[in-house]
């Protein structure tokens, strides 16, 4: 028998519909329902690949014990954190506020006005791990709730007031003496051996990375050493088994400190901001090993995830951890299955560190940990080496794959977009750049209606409106698209996409962008969206947007806008950089970076700017105007007299802009004195 989910579009609610529990899904008239009622409120929020979330569905959710109990004593609300990040980030903030670690499953428990009053994570059908089962946890916050009105009121008022008030009297002044001293904090933590921060679990983190490799100055030996962290780092990543060396893609993270043993899910967010980040460290620092696991992951992206109709393509959002077999299963092989599939098993076993015993629960997960030079390299791509791996993926296609999450969403395609402009650049792939413009072409067509940007879609279905990480991810798209074709069309739109996001999410009293559109009403706090995780924060997104449109555009309210974030947020930098670090690398824009305008044409210093310049736009934003069409000159800050048929260079900070280069020389004389060329 199923219960109210049933006619939802969300793969991971519908994972949910035959559940014995009476789940409703998050609307108007659940809230409604709430709202009149006299018991509290369990809220769980997990999403479709999500391992954990899986067992705690098959323990208690699927007991008709603990569904008898629930549906007599709660009202039960299920929610995807894919489909709802706005919901998801209010909770996870909730519970991050009464002390406790946040992750999926997320179980709050929360009264009639949907303030939580406590809540958890994953909670076992019986007590085990430390944690009190989850039956016992239900019979205590009934008892709580019905005996203690007026502790649950105590709590409630407390979250509430604490949300409302957490970004408040954050201010402080910033300078290039605070981010030096970040960065050796930071490099004080990492792992020197296997790079990545020290323990485990051990995340890529590639917002992290990414902006502090955008905030380095390679002439401060401290910046040259942490360039050597952030390539260690990545690389050893390439070569762990968080890497899937037979189909291609990264998981989500390692459970070990050494990148081994992955979390095996695997999530278009984190690949999208690999092949980024990898890209970038491969124009900076060129190396084979990155160039192969670049294309190799576009490769299963396109296999896998894609989705193409006349409108262009998009990417599904995650593939489950689990298959019929058990997590992990369908990625790990038994030392005898190698041997008998491969004629060249014991070379083999030995470039892929495969033993009799396994290194994960008696099976082998493939790794070339302590393999990371050239001539390994070469080893890896021999050719019995590629035929081996050919051979077990064709071996793994007759295993039962796990499930793909089938949505799309706007954030993740456009951190795609992102990572494939990256590639196209860092691998000379022409297709990279087909691949981007067909995802923003389906973004535009189907996720843009009457103006209004969407978060996802699934089946053909649309369904919520976006949040500022959509806008922010997808002007950020458009700026790269603009950098790699040179397409006027593409600043236009982010204009447009930015002035939106200006009107509909930004609060002009406290200077800072909230999560959730103004006119979204069903979340009794707004939260603000300035900690880095998994991705980059969507307010350090939109700093580093704000701060190309001011100058391409030439917007000082734009500029001002962008500098008081940074100045509003700056104390919770100091306090806590590693989830702050956007506002780090926002601050260096501010006072380091350079604006690059280029007035193009077909000549010997176009020819350079296309072959090097793009190749550097770490350390400087690039916008390159044509110089035969005059509607394409955007800019304020770069209205200057150009040189009919020649190209023109600006090269600016702030808004105090060079004399003009005109030629290759001088151009490579000013990319080498601020050390972005040799």
């Amino acid at each position: 028998m199923s219960n109210n989910l049933i006619n939802e579009n969300s793969p991971y609610l519908l994972q949910h519909k035959n559940n014995p529990v009476n789940w409703l899904p998050w609307n108007s008239k659940t809230l409604k329902l709430i709202g009149s009622s006299s018991k509290p409120v369990l809220l769980s929020i997990g999403y479709s690949s999500c391992h954990w979330c899986h067992v705690m569905a098959h323990e208690s959710f699927e007991d008709n014990d603990i569904a008898k109990y629930l549906n007599k004593n709660f009202i039960s609300v299920k929610v995807d954190r894919e489909e709802r990040p706005d919901v998801d980030d209010l909770y996870q903030s909730s519970l991050s506020l009464m002390g406790q670690q946040g992750g999926w499953p997320l179980t709050m428990f929360l009264d009639k006005n949907m303030i939580p009053f406590w809540g958890g994570t994953y909670f076992p059908k019986m007590n085990k791990h430390g944690l009190p089962g989850f039956l016992d946890v239900l019979k205590h916050i009934s008892k709580v709730f019905a005996s203690s009105p007026k502790s649950i009121n105590q709590n409630t008022t407390a979250i509430k007031k604490t949300l409302d008030n957490i970004y408040t009297n954050r201010s402080s002044d910033f300078d290039l003496a605070d981010i030096q001293s970040i960065k050796k904090l930071i490099i004080s933590k990492f792992d020197l051996k296997y790079g990545g921060l020290v323990g485990a679990p051990k995340f890529p983190m590639v917002p992290l990375l990414s902006g502090l490799l955008s905030s380095l100055n390679f002439l401060n030996k401290d910046d040259q050493d942490l360039f050597k962290q952030i390539n260690n780092t990545v690389l050893s990543v390439c070569l762990g088994g968080i890497y899937d060396h037979v189909g291609g893609g990264f998981s989500r993270y390692s459970t070990d400190d050494r990148w081994l043993i992955p979390h095996f899910e695997k999530m278009l967010y984190d690949n999208a901001q690999l092949i980024e980040l990898i890209s970038l460290l491969n124009i900076l620092s060129p190396n084979a090993i990155y160039n192969f696991r670049i294309r190799k992951t576009l490769s299963w992206l396109e296999n896998s995830l894609m989705f193409e109709d006349k409108d262009g393509c998009a990417f599904y959002t995650s593939v489950d951890a689990d298959s019929e077999e058990g997590e992990g299963i369908y990625y790990v092989w038994d030392h005898k299955e190698i041997k008998e599939l491969l004629t060249n098993s014991d070379n083999f076993s030995d470039n892929y560190n495969v033993s009799i015993g396994g290194n994960w629960e008696g099976k082998n997960i493939l790794n070339r940990i302590g393999r990371g030079s050239q001539d390994d390299f070469y080893d890896e791509t021999s050719k019995k080496n590629m035929e081996c791996l050919g051979l077990l993926l064709e071996k793994r296609k007759k295993r039962t794959p796990p499930s793909i999450d089938n949505k799309i969403l706007t954030d993740c395609n456009s951190m795609l977009i992102c990572g494939l402009i990256r590639a196209h650049t860092s691998i000379n792939s022409g297709r990279c750049l087909k691949i981007a413009i067909k995802i923003f072409n389906f973004i535009k067509k189907k996720h843009y209606l009457n103006g209004e940007l969407y978060h996802n879609s699934c089946n053909g279905v649309v369904g919520q409106r976006a949040t500022l990480a959509d806008y922010a991810n997808l002007i950020k798209a458009c700026f790269l698209l603009n950098e790699a074709t040179n397409d006027r069309s593409f600043l236009v739109f982010a204009k447009e996409l930015l002035d939106t996001s200006i009107n509909n999410f930004f609060d002009k009293i406290k200077n800072d962008f909230y999560f959730t559109n103004h006119n979204k009403n069903d979340l009794f706090v707004k939260t603000k969206s300035v900690l880095d995780n998994a991705t980059q924060s969507s307010t350090g997104l939109m700093l580093e947007n704000l701060f190309r449109s001011s100058m391409v555009f030439g917007s000082k309210e734009q500029y001002d806008y962008f500098s008081s974030i940074i100045k509003n947020n700056w104390k919770p930098v100091l306090q806590n950089p590693i989830a702050h670090i956007s506002f780090v690398r926002a601050a260096y824009a501010k006072l380091k970076s350079y604006q690059v305008c280029v007035f193009i044409n077909k000549d010997e210093l176009g020819g350079w700017i296309k072959n090097n310049l793009l190749k550097i736009s770490p350390f400087c934003f690039v916008f390159i105007i044509d110089n035969n069409n005059e509607t394409n000159r955007l800019s304020n800050v770069y209205k200057k007299s150009s040189v009919k048929n020649k190209t023109v260079v600006y090269v600016c900070s702030g808004f105090v802009c060079s004399l003009p280069i005109t030629n290759v020389k001088d151009m490579i004389r000013w990319a080498k004195d601020i050390k972005i060329l040799k």
